[in-house]
């Protein structure tokens, strides 16, 4: 039995695509289309010995993967994002028994040393015969100087040699391949990966189905793929909708299922929602747009003949449909969507997200977090276990309500809530 969503003729496929590159030498940025759920994909693909082996055979062992998540480094400077690609790569050559040095005291100031260090440590891989992956995701929410500032390093690094390092670069916004990677000297491969086409989104529902012990009539998934199209993210949150309701719902009124909605539509391109709403309004596409149109049906956002889901047709026409994390003015309390949040945790649980939530992209101390829980006795009882023990705890009891936004770890300064 498969205990993954994805079936293994899909990996195949998506493993060939995204290691070719890697065969040829070569390095690549790979455009997922929005709602793809790419980094448990991309997790599964480079994280699972089988499927390395099958796609790089007996050279398998001879790559170093770096993996870097960009969420973790979206509102912070860059040098941050080195610093940790650094950290990470030492770990790999001290693991790979190629580095054994202990830990320099002195922090990494700049970007420039921190690259020269990361540039001394691949030498250090090569000659002992490795070749090196860099793979970076989710740089989507990076302001264009900072995409640009991690790009400049990052050829700095591929440029001390070509053949050995690569880069692997994955974002969900087609608008930052637009804008900075033209002028990238990393260019070499841009790939687009679509949506999934209707025979695996139905092996992806029925996975799902079958987990959560769900029965689905032929009425309920064409109704489920008029609502949502290919998108399984939309997919897997209309069947826990339905799975958590006695009677019949109507999804296009879902408030969770339309602010997934929201948030995957805004990482398409300027031209692609462009076509899309105009196709929507006028019923008609420009001779203009004709290629942005084709680019939509090769991505399985819509079929051939431009039929756009339910969800984001009802989203485009009246977006005051969409609710988001706010404050009901009334009650004075933090809604998500429908549900008011005091009534899904507790009050210290609900107190962090309170204070995340006003200082929203900002980092909030652990010593906040810290006050939040222990109050007046925070000093007697401090403890970083405990704090890390409550952000995971909140981190669940969200994830269940299926919260759209992201509390993110700061490596020795503390959390923050993005989107």
């Amino acid at each position: 039995m498969n205990i993954l969503p994805s079936s293994a003729k899909y990996l195949q496929t998506l493993g060939k695509i995204l290691y070719e590159p890697i065969q040829r030498g070569e390095s690549a940025f790979v455009r997922w289309a929005p709602g793809h759920g790419k980094t448990a994909l991309i997790s599964t693909l480079f994280d699972t010995s089988l499927i390395l082996k099958e796609h790089l055979g007996v050279f398998q062992k001879r790559y170093l993967f770096v993996r870097i998540d960009g969420y973790l480094f979206s509102s912070g400077p860059m040098s941050e994002l080195f610093h940790s690609m650094h950290d990470a790569l030492r770990e790999i050559c001290i693991t790979n028994k190629i580095y054994s040095k202990p830990k320099p005291s002195s922090q990494l100031t700049s970007i420039i040393i921190t690259v020269k260090t990361i540039i001394s440590l691949c030498q250090k891989s090569i000659q002992k015969g490795y070749e090196l992956i860099f793979l970076i995701d989710a740089i989507d929410e990076f302001s264009k100087e900072n995409a640009q500032e991690l790009f400049r390093g990052l050829e700095y690094i591929v440029e001390s040699n070509r053949e050995r390092i690569h880069t692997h670069i994955h974002v969900n916004k087609k608008d930052i391949i637009d804008t900075c990677v033209s002028q990238s000297g990393l260019i070499q491969n841009i790939i687009s990966i679509p949506l999934p086409d209707t025979q695996e989104c139905l092996y992806f529902l029925h996975f799902f189905a079958n987990k959560w012990n769900l029965k689905l009539s032929d009425d309920q998934i064409n109704t489920i793929f008029e609502a949502c199209g290919n998108d399984p993210v939309l997919l897997k949150e209309s069947l826990r909708i339905i799975g958590t309701n006695k009677e019949p719902v109507n999804l296009l009124t879902q408030p969770t299922l339309l602010l997934k909605a929201k948030i995957n539509y805004a990482q398409y391109s300027i031209a692609e929602k462009d076509v899309i709403e105009t196709k929507l309004k006028t019923n008609y596409i420009l001779p203009n747009q004709k290629k942005s149109a084709h680019e939509l049906v090769f991505l399985h956002f819509w079929d051939k003949t431009y039929n756009i889901p339910l969800l984001f047709q009802r989203l485009i026409l009246d977006s005051s449909s969409v609710k988001e994390l706010r404050f009901n003015k009334e009650t004075k309390h933090l809604i998500f969507a429908d549900l008011d949040l005091t009534k899904k945790l507790s009050r210290t649980e609900y107190e962090i997200l309170v204070l995340l939530y006003k200082k929203i992209r900002k980092i909030v101390s652990r010593d906040e977090i810290a006050l939040c829980i222990w109050r007046e006795k925070m000093i007697d009882k401090y403890s970083e276990w405990a704090i890390d023990k409550t952000i995971s705890r909140l981190r669940g009891k969200l994830e269940h309500i299926a919260f759209t936004y992201k509390i993110l770890t700061k490596k020795k300064e503390g959390f923050l809530l993005d989107i």
